[in-house]
């Protein structure tokens, strides 16, 4: 058993290096609950070496693993080693007003377009190493645009009337919806199989945050020559001996409108055959692994239905196709089947900013028409991308 004297040596210096700690650890948490530590344990230097000092002394002498009980009688403190509390409250931790305050909700860009993420710098070949952590990252960076800029904006949008969106935001919302859903599994893609990821970006299975403007470019021209091919074709097809319908009846919006009216139900979708199901979902690039004409109709009309109702929205906002960026005009173009990039078989440059308009206003008239049936119009689109081709020079390999 050890005296008095040395428990309270070892109780003070357990106290010293407690205190110390927990109000390090206090401090930061919050100001007010390092006040409860007591004032003893607060750190002193002095107070410290000299209770070791004595510590050291008492355990030291002669070798013995205790120290004799009547030597302990005469051990003095020093003055030195009175612990003392002190006399400035200086030592108390206080956290900035500004750490405390909440964080604002970040606020999403006001335009449709996706955040672009840059294109990491092309890495050599035998680094593919280095080139596939740069691109790990790229996908980080736009998975963190997804969910700390556009998630929250998309609930502060959710909470609007409808009605009361704007198109901007409206397409904003949709566009989040859809990244929502495929969230999950372009996630669990990116850590199992992440060089499949490239694979993903044409399917339409990649977060818009995680495509930047080389990526859409690069899909939207394998896409385009999808279209040409399909646009062909159905050229071909128009122009044979059997066909009632001139492919250059479907080049304006007044002749489309009077062949809708003069052959009202020849292009009613639920009327329509399993080849021309298949033009209309390969154009617009949607899937076709359905073996019957009318679930590939069905997908077919809730497609069209929901670009008509942006439609409405383009038509009822004045000036909404001019006060469109580049790149949400170029994405409203591609939704429609309205080509953006140059054309891969004949190598003419791709469409102008006046071009570009005048074919989304064109689309924008026939599709909010409501005698003009919305097979027609996707049959004047692909014909309209045929005459396109075939003035460029095209020749696309059927």
């Amino acid at each position: 058993m050890y005296s008095i004297p040395v428990r309270a040596t070892k109780m003070m210096i357990l106290a010293n290096t407690f205190g110390s700690t927990a109000r390090r650890i206090l401090a930061v948490s919050t100001p007010a609950a390092a006040r409860f530590v007591p004032a003893f344990a607060q750190p002193s230097s002095d107070s410290f070496s000299a209770a070791w000092s004595v510590h050291h002394r008492e355990y030291s002498s002669k070798g013995q693993s205790g120290p004799p009980k009547q030597k302990l009688a005469k051990v003095r403190r020093s003055p030195g080693s009175r612990v003392t509390p002190p006399v400035s409250s200086s030592a108390t931790v206080s956290v900035p007003v500004a750490a405390a305050t909440p964080t604002a909700v970040p606020q999403a860009p006001s335009q449709t377009s996706p955040s672009s993420v840059s294109t990491p710098a092309a890495a050599p070949a035998h680094r593919l190493v280095e080139k596939a952590r740069a691109f790990f990252a790229k996908y980080k960076e736009g998975l963190r645009v997804l969910i700390k800029q556009d998630i929250p904006r998309y609930r502060q949008l959710k909470a609007v009337p409808e009605s009361e969106l704007s198109r901007r935001d409206a397409v904003f919302v949709e566009r989040v919806r859809h990244d929502i859903k495929i969230l999950a599994p372009f996630g669990l893609f990116l850590i199992v199989l992440p060089e499949i990821i490239p694979l993903l970006v044409l399917k339409g299975l990649v977060p818009s945050t995680c495509i930047d403007r080389d990526d859409r470019a690069k899909a939207w021209t394998k896409r385009m020559a999808v279209r040409e091919v399909t646009a062909v074709r159905l050229w071909a097809a128009l122009s044979g001996p059997k066909s009632h319908v001139n492919p250059a009846v479907l080049m304006s919006y007044d002749s489309v409108r009077s062949l809708a009216l003069r052959d009202p139900t020849d292009f009613q979708m639920n009327l329509l055959q399993y080849q021309q199901h298949k033009f209309m979902l390969s154009y617009f690039g949607l899937s076709l692994y359905v073996p019957y004409p009318y679930p590939l109709g069905g997908r077919m009309s809730r497609y069209l239905v929901q670009l008509e109702r942006d439609d409405h929205r383009i038509k009822n906002e004045p000036g909404s196709i001019k006060d469109m960026s580049d790149d949400e005009l170029a994405m409203a173009c591609e939704l429609r089947g309205i080509p953006t990039v140059a054309s891969p078989s004949s190598g003419a440059r791709e469409p102008s900013r006046g071009q570009l308009e005048r074919q989304l206003d064109l689309w924008v008239r026939m599709n909010t028409d409501k005698d003009i049936p919305k097979a027609l119009v996707v049959f004047a689109r692909i014909v309209q991308t045929a005459k396109m081709v075939r003035e460029n020079g095209g020749n696309p390999k059927l």
